[in-house]
């Protein structure tokens, strides 16, 4: 993967902060991505999804009740929060920080992500992202202590660097 990562504000709240990721050659972030990619008949959904985290934002922050937790590998940070068939995949860093990655529908004759070959793609680039991003955090590049990024400065990665 040669890609240039970028970490985008989507919304601050009272209890939580909430980013996406976009890859500088893609015209869209990751959540952008998620919802034009939803089915018609579930675009209702992805916005009471959303609905859902501007809530926990404001209000509870990322508590684990609210994420299916272990989604990629038991020891990394990925999280599903879904609703029916619809799965939007992130990674959790505590109760106050979210990267919203991407997602879509898991038929409900699907038991994992894995069966579904979009979704078990979204999850590895995730997966991807999260090295990347953990690397930076060790070599203290980026930090969620004081948040040493914002809307208007997006942090941007060149994977080269971490990899």
């Amino acid at each position: 993967m040669n890609q240039n990562l970028e970490i985008i504000l989507y919304k601050k709240g009272k209890r939580g902060t909430i980013y996406t990721i976009k890859y500088k050659e893609d015209e869209h972030t990751e959540l952008e991505k998620f919802i034009i990619d939803l089915p018609d008949d579930y675009k209702d959904i992805g916005a009471m999804m959303l609905e859902g985290l501007d809530n926990m934002a404001d209000r509870h922050g990322f508590e684990e009740q609210f994420f299916k937790l272990g989604e990629g590998n038991l020891a990394d940070n990925v999280v599903a929060f879904g609703k029916r068939e619809i799965r939007l995949y992130c990674l959790r860093f505590s109760t106050i920080i979210l990267i919203i990655g991407n997602g879509g529908y898991k038929p409900k004759d699907k038991r994992t992500y894995e069966e579904v070959p979009e979704l078990y793609q979204k999850v590895k680039n995730l997966q991807s992202d999260l090295k990347i991003i953990d690397k930076a955090i060790k070599e203290k590049d980026l930090t969620f202590g004081d948040i040493s990024f914002n809307e208007k400065t997006p942090i941007e990665f060149n994977i080269e660097d971490y990899e």
